[in-house]
Order: C-alpha cells, then sequence, then structure tokens
C-alpha cells in the first residue's frame, strides 16, 4: 500500500473533506439532501481528528482557511484572513508539539541535522534524491560529538525524509536552484491570474480543487506527501481539476488556449509516468521478496541470480542491494559482496547496510575499515543495541580489551528503549563476557 502510515492518510482525507465541503455549501440551500450532506460532511472530519495526523490537521485548517475567504461563507478580507491563519498556527503550534512529545522532539533532531547538512550545501544542494543517502551519516557524525545515552540519542532512527518537503527540496538543489524554482512558481501563477478566469458553473470545483492543492501544501512543511506516490498523483489530479475549471480572457485566446490545453494533458502524462515508477518499484520489491525466501530455502544460486537481474535492471532500492550484498557475503564472495555494499550505500544508508558493510570489510580481513563501519552503524542509531554489541563483540574477537570493556559497560549501563527478550539476551551474554575478562586481568 502506499498510504503506510496515520500523517499520509490523514493528509490524504484532509484533502478530499476541503473539496467535499465546497460542494457541501453548494446544497445547503437544498434542504432535501442537507443532512445527508452533512452527516457525511461529520462522518469525514471525525475520521480526520481521530487519525491524529498532525500534519494532515494544519493542510486542514489553511485549506479551510481559504474557503471561508474564497467562498464568503464568512466574511473575511484578504488581510484579516492572513491574520486569523497567523493566529491558528501560533496557536496550533505549541498544541501539535505537546501532543505527541517525543515525535517532535525527533523532528527537532532531524531539523537540527539536517541544518548542518544544508550548511555544508547551500549554494548548489547535495542533488535530487541525495538526502536519503546523506542524512543519516550527517546523523552518525551528530552523535560522535554527543551523548548517545541522553533523550536525544533514544529518539534517534534511521531518517530518509526531512518531514518538511520544501526544507528537504532546499537541501537537495540549493539556495540557487531553490530561487529559480520559486521564481518560476511565482511568475506561472500571476500568469494565470493575469490571462484566466474562472467558469461560472464550476467556481466550487476550482475553490475546492485549490484548498485541496494548499492542503497538501501545508501538510508538506511537517510532513513528507510528495514522496508517496498516492499523494503526488492525488496533488496533480487537484491541479489538473483546477485548470479545466478555468478559461482564457479573450485578449490571450490563441497563445492561451495552447498553454491551458498543454498544461491539461502534461499533468495526467505525469501521473502515468509515476505509476508506472511505482508498478516497477512494486515489482522490484517483490522479486526481492521472492529471493530472500529462496535463500532461506536454501536456493543460493537461484536467489542470486534474482538479485543481479535487478541489479543489471538498474535497481535503485538500496534495502534490495544490501540483501544482495549479504547473500554474497554468506557464499563468501567478499570482494563482489563489498562491490555490491558501495552500490546500496549510494541508493539508501543505514544503520543495518554499515553493519553489512561491516561484516564484508572484516571477512576481508580490514579490521580498520570493519571498525569504522560498526562504528559508523551505532552512531546512526545509537539506541539500538545490536549496533554497540556488533562493536562489542568485534573487539572482543580482535583482543582489544580496553575497548571491549568500554563499550560491554556501555551495554550494561545504556537505557533501553524497547525492553525485549533480544535486548536482555544481549545484555546477559555481555556481562558474561566482562566476567571472564575481569577474571583474566584481575
Amino acid at each position: 500500500m502506499s498510504l503506510i502510515n496515520q500523517s499520509l492518510l490523514c493528509i490524504f482525507l484532509s484533502s478530499i473533506c476541503l473539496l467535499y465541503l465546497t460542494f457541501f455549501t453548494q446544497e445547503l440551500a437544498r434542504k432535501k439532501y442537507r443532512a445527508s450532506y452533512f452527516l457525511i460532511l461529520t462522518i469525514q472530519i471525525f475520521f480526520i481528528i481521530s487519525i491524529q495526523g498532525r500534519a494532515g490537521w494544519v493542510g486542514f485548517i489553511a485549506g479551510l482557511v481559504f474557503l471561508l475567504f474564497k467562498l464568503q461563507l464568512i466574511k473575511l478580507t484578504c488581510k484579516v484572513a492572513f491574520g486569523i491563519s497567523a493566529i491558528c498556527i501560533v496557536l496550533l503550534v505549541p498544541i501539535l508539539f505537546l501532543l505527541k512529545t517525543g515525535s517532535s522532539e525527533g523532528r527537532l533532531l532531524i531539523y537540527k541535522v539536517s541544518a548542518t547538512l544544508f550548511q555544508d550545501h547551500w549554494l548548489w544542494g547535495i542533488g535530487i534524491g541525495r538526502f536519503k543517502t546523506q542524512y543519516n551519516l550527517y546523523q552518525a557524525d551528530y552523535f560522535t560529538k554527543k551523548s548517545i545515552d541522553d533523550r536525544a540519542a533514544l529518539l534517534a532512527d534511521n531518517t530518509i525524509y526531512a518531514f518538511n518537503d520544501l526544507w528537504q527540496l532546499l537541501i537537495e538543489i540549493g539556495a540557487v536552484r531553490f530561487a529559480g524554482v520559486a521564481a518560476l512558481a511565482i511568475i506561472a501563477i500571476k500568469l494565470v491570474c493575469k490571462h484566466y478566469v474562472i467558469k461560472p458553473e464550476r467556481r466550487s470545483l476550482f475553490y475546492g480543487s485549490v484548498a485541496a492543492i494548499i492542503c497538501i501544501l501545508a501538510a508538506s512543511l511537517f510532513s513528507y506527501p510528495f514522496h508517496n506516490f498516492l499523494l503526488q498523483a492525488v496533488f496533480l489530479i487537484y491541479v489538473t481539476t483546477a485548470l479545466f475549471a478555468l478559461k482564457i480572457k479573450e485578449s490571450f485566446k490563441q497563445v492561451g488556449q495552447f498553454f491551458l490545453y498543454m498544461l491539461r494533458g502534461f499533468f495526467p502524462l505525469v501521473i502515468i509516468y509515476l505509476l508506472v515508477q511505482e508498478k516497477t518499484k512494486m515489482d522490484g520489491i517483490i522479486r526481492s521478496k521472492q529471493a530472500f525466501e529462496l535463500s532461506q530455502l536454501g536456493y543460493k544460486n537461484k536467489s542470486l541470480k534474482i538479485y543481479d537481474s535487478l541489479f543489471q535492471a538498474g535497481s535503485t532500492d538500496g534495502a534490495t542491494m544490501m540483501a544482495y550484498a549479504k547473500q554474497l557475503y554468506f557464499v563468501k564472495d567478499f570482494e563482489a559482496a563489498k562491490r555490491m555494499i558501495r552500490y546500496a550505500r549510494m541508493c539508501h544508508t543505514d544503520n543495518n547496510i554499515y553493519s553489512v558493510s561491516a561484516e564484508i570489510e572484516e571477512a576481508l580481513k580490514n579490521s580498520k575499515g570493519a571498525e569504522r563501519d560498526y562504528k559508523t552503524a551505532l552512531y546512526m542509531v545509537p539506541n539500538r543495541m545490536r549496533g554497540r554489541f556488533n562493536l562489542f563483540q568485534f573487539y572482543l574477537r580482535n583482543a582489544d580489551t580496553t575497548n571491549a570493556i568500554f563499550w560491554g559497560n556501555s551495554i550494561v549501563n545504556m537505557p533501553i528503549k524497547v525492553p525485549s527478550d533480544h535486548t536482555a539476551s544481549m545484555r546477559r551474554q555481555t556481562v558474561e563476557a566482562l566476567n571472564r575478562i575481569r577474571l583474566i586481568l584481575y
């Protein structure tokens, strides 16, 4: 499924509700259907509230203020509408922060780390799509200089989104190109406002679509709807719907009509392209799962053939390429595994990829490379005991008693985010190993 969490689902439902709200206001005068329309609207709002998707709530309020202003449901001037929006934001942000304190603190950590990423590449950016390959490395560097047992470390996790699509775009394309994109967007909006008018019979459709667009744009400042296929497609549908509600002014007839037709055709083509890309991605995930299952059943060669075909097809799924590297590691083709894990890191970085990389480096007798990758995996997500335990065992295998004792004590004393039998087992093994070391030393 494309919608995999409450935040994205709430954004989707909020945009639908705003579009529906415009038609609901047109039906208020018709007593025959008023009750049924009101019931449907009430159900929609109930689901939006119950889902507790804070980004969706922000988007809904932004779109609602726009509708109140444009449909004149409440007599508002532009300045008053702007003032109401500002007040809502000032009041809403602290409430939303307190609603899910842990999640909010986690996002503040992401913003703090990503600010360093932007500072290092502010002019031209790190490259489109490279946030997911760079952020976790910066997070690892951040925790090498901070405590790995404080609350911030406890909330850290593998991150591939900035939870602010506009901010992430700025980081990826840089200030110069971002300014260019913003200028083009402003020029395009001004041209539309100057040369096009709304068809009277499609007024509600236009304003409902624009409210839904505003909803997704506002929500994108606190989430990642533009990195989700379904919300990408829905956003483009809203844009196309708004375009079909416009008509050209007489003074701009010839050029403007062609431009409008071009845009009406362009966005559906983009949706088709996204659909093809999503299908290719899902096919790759299915085949990767098949390869993993074959490996579990002992069909190593068949599994490797599927992974190789995915690689040859240009798969950009880091998790799949990591799984391929693990299979190569299991059949002891360590050089090929090293090449594949490098490719995986070009697509995506997280603590699991660096843990596999460390195992491969250790198998190739590259102790320094293995130690570096074990530490990187640990500092990326310091609240995972597995990272510390892997490094602890590495030092035990290399008879590095000093470092083994240091990281062993770190495991014993670390706060546990989610207690489990697995963490209890690792801690027990660590205590036993430390006791053996103490017997030898003393």
